[in-house]
């Protein structure tokens, strides 16, 4: 074989070498990506509905779908992932959602928690002046990390009280906040989870739990 031919030869093997490499590494990258956006699985649901003797209970979790364990925080609140998340804000008002049996402390602010309802409502009443910010829920500084193994769970339970115009009490419609956590992987990722609460026309309460990646 003539030695410009024989180059030739050589020079393409080492190309589709390269190609073949660079596509698993493209394909390495997306498999990455794709599954640490699924690594964190978040969702909520309904304990029991208000009733005369309690307010509504709510359970929001974090299920770790990898093979490895992981580190998940919550930004920018003291205290750890899902015990405060605050208002979930609505057209007919703010749900407080409260975590009574938090590791951490978590203060009500401006107001404090009923221990019966009032006029047939779950609801915060508020104690601040009117200089004063309305109820809030507020923690400590830096956030704490949980450990989730994998295939675990992660849950915090909350009662929900209602924060609005004294003629309304749970008005019917939709609810909703943010709550931003990191988790400690190799990327360091950041997701936003929304919390949304529906309320029908019947005072039943019905939640769904969401999650969107953001850049870290």
């Amino acid at each position: 074989m003539p030695l410009t031919s024989r180059r030739n030869l050589i020079q393409y093997g080492l190309s589709a070498t390269a190609a073949i490499i660079a596509g698993c590494a493209s394909l390495s990258n997306f498999e990455s990506e794709s599954s640490s956006e699924e690594l964190i699985e978040p969702s909520g649901s309904i304990v029991s509905q208000p009733s005369d003797e309690s307010p509504a209970e709510v359970i929001l979790t974090l299920t770790n779908t990898g093979d490895a364990s992981v580190e998940v925080k919550q930004l920018h609140h003291g205290v750890y992932p899902f015990e405060l998340i605050g208002h979930l804000s609505g057209e007919g008002g703010d749900v407080l959602l409260y975590p009574p049996d938090a590791r951490e402390e978590v203060t009500l602010y401006g107001g404090k928690l009923p221990g019966s309802r009032t006029n047939k409502c779950w609801r915060i009443i508020d104690t601040s002046d009117e200089d004063e910010r309305d109820p809030y829920l507020g923690g400590a500084l830096g956030p704490k990390y949980v450990e989730i193994g994998p295939g675990g769970t992660y849950s915090v339970q909350h009662e929900a009280y209602y924060k609005g115009p004294e003629s309304n009490c749970f008005p019917a419609g939709q609810y909703q906040n943010t709550t931003e956590i990191e988790i400690d992987n190799e990327d360091e990722t950041q997701m936003d989870i929304i919390q949304t609460l529906d309320i029908s026309s019947a005072k039943e309460f019905t939640i769904s739990v969401t999650s969107k990646g953001k850049d870290a």
